[in-house]
């Protein structure tokens, strides 16, 4: 399964709230739908713009999740097997695995079929 930067998703509501909880992810009512965000990285990738984000919006059971890098300048994709590959190489992709291991985490059992996925654009 590829996650992209800009991703949508019909989920079973409950259960992604419940994951969000368990990795201490929290929503909030904006607008009439619930949005979530979280950075990752440390003083100095903030300082450089390096850190990378998730954004996720959850209106009803419809889930729109947005990742990026480079202070929100680039995109973010993986697959769900990059995580276990994954070298460290430099200081900075600690947080792109903390940040690919929370989106797994979040989608974990939230819907029955990867094919659910769906595109859209901005």
């Amino acid at each position: 399964m590829r996650i992209k930067s800009n991703n949508t998703f019909k989920v079973n509501r409950k259960r992604l709230l419940k994951n969000a909880e368990n990795i201490g992810l929290v929503f909030e009512n904006s607008c009439h739908v619930l949005k979530a965000s979280r950075s990752y990285g440390d003083k100095e990738s903030y300082t450089f713009g390096s850190n990378t984000d998730l954004t996720a919006v959850l209106n009803d059971d419809i889930l729109n999740l947005s990742l990026s890098s480079f202070g929100g300048i680039c995109g973010f994709e993986f697959e769900k097997g990059d995580l276990f590959g994954k070298k460290i190489e430099c200081y900075g992709d600690i947080y792109d695995c903390m940040l690919m291991m929370d989106v797994l985490k979040l989608l974990d059992g939230c819907f029955e079929d990867y094919s659910e996925e769906l595109e859209y654009d901005d």
